[in-house]
């Protein structure tokens, strides 16, 4: 199996209209006519180990030189024939393996075999959300989210940006918390523009009150009205991270 697909996979990859998502396709089927004919060859015991533990050598992959795709390539190919072996894995073997698919996807990324680290990591994350590791699962997610972003262009790139950038896509919710101070302090400096007669420590207050809690027109009625424009425009940008911000927390937090 490794030598039907790994070569011609290699060579492949050197040609300038390289696309690694039908070389993933091909080695689908390549996985799936082999284990057609061959599953009856493997059997799961009750160890820990996985069966295919000498062709997957977790302790080199956590540090694997980016120039060893043909590495990369047969581990990945192994990990699938793994996944099709019964009886099901033990919750250790599913650790493992969802390990081995995270720094296989960590490999693939590095070599901009974009398609196939995201597949990597969506298995990973597969794997992990079934034992309830929530933490690797999200930390598979987000780097699936990252090998999303290097697929896009355009605006949608762009959306995509603001997302890695502002909570990780969803995954690092706490960064939106640099946002919440950021929006603050940005609108103090609006407000000591707009309203020169107020003080440092007023401008301040006022963009921490209205982010915290929309000012009502009796609070702002005696000052100009683009500093009550102002003053509207940050009661929804602080409505719209407020909400975002707790339903991530809330969803980190008290998930199952």
């Amino acid at each position: 199996m490794f030598n039907r697909h790994v070569p011609s996979a290699i060579r492949e990859s050197e040609q300038s209209d390289f696309d690694d998502s039908v070389l993933l396709n091909m080695g689908h089927r390549v996985i799936d006519e082999f284990w057609l004919e061959h599953k009856s060859d493997f059997v799961r015991y009750s160890a820990h180990k996985l069966n295919l533990e000498s062709e997957i050598d977790i302790l080199s992959l956590e540090n694997l030189p980016a120039s060893h795709l043909r590495t990369l390539l047969k581990s990945f190919m192994a990990a699938e024939i793994e996944l099709r072996i019964e009886p099901r894995m033990t919750i250790e073997q599913r650790s493992k393996l969802g390990a081995l698919f995270r720094n296989i996807g960590d490999g693939f990324l590095v070599l901009r075999w974009l398609a196939h680290a995201r597949f990597c990591f969506s298995r990973g994350a597969q794997l992990f959300g079934d034992l309830r590791l929530h933490r690797h699962e999200d930390e598979c997610w987000y780097r699936e989210g990252k090998a999303a972003l290097a697929q896009t262009t355009g605006w949608p790139r762009a959306k995509a940006i603001s997302l890695y950038i502002f909570a990780g896509f969803g995954y690092q919710p706490y960064r939106l918390l640099y946002c919440c101070g950021l929006t603050v302090v940005l609108f103090t400096l609006i407000y000591t523009q707009l309203e020169p007669r107020w003080t440092l420590f007023q401008c301040f207050s006022v963009s921490s009150m209205n982010y915290l809690s929309a000012l009502g027109y009796g609070d702002v009625r005696d000052s100009l009205p683009s500093t009550q424009l102002a003053v509207i425009l940050q009661g929804f940008f602080s409505l719209v991270l407020n909400s975002t911000l707790f339903a991530l927390l809330v969803r980190r937090w008290f998930r199952s």
